[in-house]
């Protein structure tokens, strides 16, 4: 009767907290996908980060060969878009970008206060896109790419493609 007694006391404390952590290491340690393009608005910083002390990254225009340091904590990131499309506005293709609502917060929280930066669009880590903050932005953004219009097309379907099935791996998640 007493052995019964013990083996019921070692269930709980040893095999049923094992048993329990086997589970978690089967089901709970599932990882999303990395997703093919990985697409992340940055801010621009203030300073170099020598000022202030805070931290930045220098990035590059492809085009103008101009330097600029950004925030390296991006405000959006591929996760966080709900669609990109090609525009046509009057100045010629741009981009597109919907964001879903926290981030859409976000986007307008950065942009209210620091008018007059750029924001950065960071593709696999390479500034392909900027745009001067010159007013609130919510929901949608509009940049110009910087690259030729022939790539432009081809380069936005993929990037739309990428993000479509890294938010639908973070859905089944």
């Amino acid at each position: 009767m007493r052995t019964s007694h013990v083996f019921g006391r070692y269930v709980k404390l040893f095999l049923l907290p094992l048993l329990l952590c086997a589970a978690f290491l089967v089901t709970g340690c599932s990882t999303v996908p990395k997703p093919k393009q990985t697409a992340r608005l940055h801010l621009q910083a203030v300073d170099d980060g020598k000022r202030f002390n805070r931290p930045s990254m220098k990035i590059t225009m492809p085009s103008t060969q101009t330097d600029y340091y950004i925030n390296p904590n991006p405000i959006i990131s591929e996760g966080d878009i709900a669609n990109i499309e090609l525009a046509r506005v009057d100045l010629g293709l741009c981009i597109q970008i919907d964001v879903l609502g926290r981030a859409s917060n976000a986007l307008f929280q950065n942009t209210v206060g620091y008018q007059g930066l750029r924001l950065f669009l960071l593709v696999d880590g390479k500034p392909v896109a900027a745009r001067v903050i010159d007013g609130p932005i919510q929901g949608t953004l509009y940049m110009f790419l910087d690259m030729d219009e022939d790539k432009v097309a081809n380069f936005v379907w993929d990037l739309k493609e990428s993000c479509a099935k890294y938010r639908k791996a973070l859905a089944e998640r």
